[in-house]
């Protein structure tokens, strides 16, 4: 005879089986054998497993519980994800489908679909940033240009070399670009090193 074993809490879920043991005394008194039935155990025979599905022990009877745990689901309504963590059916606002970039949940055909709206606005910002980006490396690579150009002019003054005016219209581009008065996207070609520095 075999006892079958599940969880002291709900939903009891079937926990496996041991080999019931004899109760001696009630054996005796009864004249035929009786078998000890411990707490939170059954004489009754579990169902088979089913993919999917865990078994639960329900008054008196054994049935089937969908089982999720360790799945990933997602928020109809945000998208968020997290791991369902306990017996039973997915809960309602969540679905096991993954969400598309830019996601919203359709209801009448349950899927995700994307909002081109979000994505078009995401889309502007990236663009936005970027050229912030962009404006931001010009605008150092310009300042260390700059900062480079003085050497050149030091050493035009330390060997009585009159500044050419072609690095003299470098360095009012450069200024320009610091100061972001300038719109250009790139940095002006540094002219050929004065002879004789």
């Amino acid at each position: 005879m075999n006892l079958f074993h599940f969880s002291p809490t709900e939903p009891h879920e079937y926990q496996g089986y041991t080999e019931a043991k004899i109760d001696p005394l009630e054996t005796k008194t009864q004249g035929r054998t009786v078998y000890l039935l411990p707490a939170n155990a059954t004489f009754k025979e579990v169902l088979p497993k089913k993919d999917g599905f865990v078994i639960c022990y329900q008054k008196d009877d054994w049935l089937y519980f969908e089982d999720h745990r360790g799945e990933t689901i997602y928020s109809k309504s945000d998208a968020t994800s997290k791991v369902i963590t306990e017996i039973g059916v997915i809960p309602n606002g969540y679905t096991s489908s993954v969400p598309c970039a830019f996601p919203i949940w359709d209801e009448k055909v349950a899927i995700w679909i994307e909002d081109s709206e979000t994505r078009t606005s995401k889309e502007a910002a990236d663009q936005s940033a970027e050229q912030e980006r962009q404006k931001i490396l010009l605008k150092t690579a310009a300042q260390l240009s700059l900062d480079k150009s003085d050497i050149t002019l030091l050493r035009c003054f330390e060997n009585s070399i009159v500044v050419p005016e072609e690095w003299r219209q470098y360095r009012i581009d450069l200024r320009a670009i610091v100061s972001e008065i300038s719109k250009v996207a790139e940095l002006p070609a540094r002219p050929e090193y004065p002879k004789g520095t």
